[in-house]
């Protein structure tokens, strides 16, 4: 088959009974922590890379439960097809099925594969990025990174949130094939859609954050006990929350956020 000039990567999930991450390059895609049944296709491209690539699922037992289910069943596979075209013309480039071939991990159930990609665009600049510490001081910087945003969103100050996200914006345009003042705008959208006053910018609940470490040390992130973002708007007046996630790797000493 002739490579794709434009190759979207996905994956779907299909996955309940058990309390989960789906992690790709050990980078976190996405969570689901309170065990619901899950059944969603993810984009992968901003995650991946030409060549050699790994999905990973972490599972344990869902709150309340002291056990993995003997019925647990889970499945991921990963497609590719050309970017734009219709979901019916992709192909199955890799599948994940559990039970299946599993380890254990940091209180959690290991279940991982790798496929191959072929994309056009350069390796992100976390693949090749300073490992990090899971240390209470790296816990503490990033914390300080985190407040300075929150800072920004409560000023409405667009400019500088959109300046400390460029190269976010560069890698991201490169994964979707758009042009960087495309993505650019796409930041001042979603931020800005956050900053017209109907919607409760929380405190940043820095405090009880915890350190998150991914991407093989090269990834780091603040997260709460939910499994959520400290920073975080309140809708309305019921209980609804949008979390405003950032993932964060480190260049020459400097703290860039890159996802």
């Amino acid at each position: 088959m002739t490579p794709s000039a434009q190759p979207f990567y996905t994956v779907q999930l299909d996955i309940g009974g058990v309390a989960w991450e789906a992690r790709v390059n050990d980078a976190p895609l996405f969570a689901e922590m309170r065990g619901f049944n899950t059944r969603t296709e993810l984009p992968l491209n901003r995650w991946i890379r030409n060549g050699a690539n790994r999905l990973s699922l972490r599972f344990r037992p869902r709150p309340g439960q002291a056990e993995i289910p003997a019925s647990t069943r889970l499945s991921a596979v990963v497609y590719v097809r050309e970017f734009g075209a219709d979901r019916q013309s992709r192909r199955e480039v890799g599948r994940l099925d559990y039970p299946g071939p599993a380890a254990d991990g940091d209180g959690a159930r290991i279940s991982e594969m790798s496929f191959l990609a072929q994309v056009p665009f350069p390796p992100f600049l976390w693949f090749s990025s300073e490992t990090i510490d899971e240390t209470e001081q790296t816990r503490l910087v990033l914390a300080r990174e985190v407040e300075r945003f929150h800072d920004w969103l409560a000023a409405k100050d667009l400019d500088a949130i959109v300046r400390t996200m460029a190269v976010r914006d560069r890698e991201d345009s490169s994964a979707t094939y758009s042009t960087v003042d495309e993505q650019v705008q796409n930041t001042r959208n979603t931020y800005g859609f956050f900053l017209d006053g109907y919607y409760e910018l929380r405190p940043a609940l820095t405090a009880t954050a915890r350190l998150r470490i991914y991407g093989d040390k090269r990834l780091a992130g603040l997260e709460l006990s939910n499994g959520k973002s400290p920073l975080y708007y309140r809708m309305g007046a019921g209980d609804v929350a949008a979390y405003l996630p950032l993932l964060f790797c480190r260049c020459q000493g400097a703290w860039v956020i890159i996802r």
